[in-house]
């Protein structure tokens, strides 16, 4: 008797804390640097960066993606070629997070105008799953004019704003990764809502300005990045709730303490947190001009 009621109460603490343990995420797709509800256009064979970040904390177990009779499993499929058709150098699966670009399949498999559509669904090794679809348009090419006329020899074009993606992230008290490039570090003041302060670094940073989430679009020159950068407001520091995506659509100004540096303007596209024995994880992605 003793033993079977050992053995019950044995079995009854696996179960318990086998139930009080905190399941990961479920699968998340998101669009990098663009807005997934809104078609994305671009001319035959010159398709530029078209990213799709795929996170699954409990591990890929397929990842599949359609489009018209093209389908294929990147998590699992024995046919490698279809691999660098998303930027991709192995297959996913067990991965946690990887990246997808559809510019190279675009520019390689996609040779008329028209609208195109992809049907992205990954399941997670807990069974969970997620999907998205993917509009594109492809244009034709422009015609070449019969003529190319220089401008004018007193006329400067305005200098275009470059532009790129970043991800930052810092796990509990240590230093903040990507963020370099920015002059920039953070720490976290609130921790239900895992609010991070957004401040210089050491040598870094001068100014930091909440911008309107229009103004980062609308920025095509570095002119209009210099006018954005050196506005009215602002101060040294900008406090973020990044908890759930809280951070996602915030634009940041960040003037640079080189007088000679043009500064930066950030688009914060998606935030996360995530809870471990090394502390929280604070995790910022997003597209930067400069």
């Amino acid at each position: 008797m003793r033993v079977a009621a050992a053995l019950c109460a044995g079995a009854l603490a696996a179960a318990l804390a086998s139930c009080g343990r905190e399941a990961p995420p479920a699968p998340v797709l998101t669009a990098q640097g663009f807005r997934i509800s809104e078609r994305q256009a671009g001319r035959i064979g010159g398709f530029v960066s078209l990213k799709l970040r795929v996170e699954a904390p409990a591990g890929i177990e397929r990842l599949q993606v359609s489009e018209r009779s093209y389908e294929v499993d990147l998590a699992r499929s024995p046919e490698l070629q279809h691999l660098p058709l998303f930027a991709l150098e192995r297959r996913v699966w067990s991965l946690r997070d990887v990246t997808l670009d559809f510019a190279p399949y675009i520019n390689a498999k996609l040779d008329a105008a028209g609208d195109y559509t992809f049907e992205i669904d990954v399941s997670d090794r807990e069974g969970r799953t997620a999907t998205q679809r993917l509009s594109v348009e492809l244009l034709e090419d422009e015609p070449e004019e019969a003529e190319a006329t220089d401008p004018p020899p007193t006329a400067r074009l305005p200098a275009p704003a470059a532009s790129g993606d970043f991800r930052m992230q810092r796990v509990g008290a240590g230093p903040v990764q990507g963020a370099e490039r920015f002059g920039l570090t953070w720490t976290t003041i609130e921790s239900v809502a895992v609010t991070i302060r957004l401040r210089a670094a050491e040598d870094g940073a001068v100014r930091l300005a909440r911008l309107a989430s229009p103004v980062f679009d609308a920025i095509a020159t570095r002119e209009d990045l210099a006018r954005a950068v050196r506005g009215e407001g602002g101060g040294a520091s900008i406090d973020l709730a990044t908890a759930n995506g809280a951070a996602a659509g915030e634009v940041i100004a960040v003037q640079p303490a080189t007088s000679d540096g043009a500064g930066y303007v950030l688009r914060t596209d998606h935030s996360e947190t995530r809870l471990s024995e090394a502390g929280t994880t604070v995790v910022l992605v997003g597209r930067y001009k400069h």
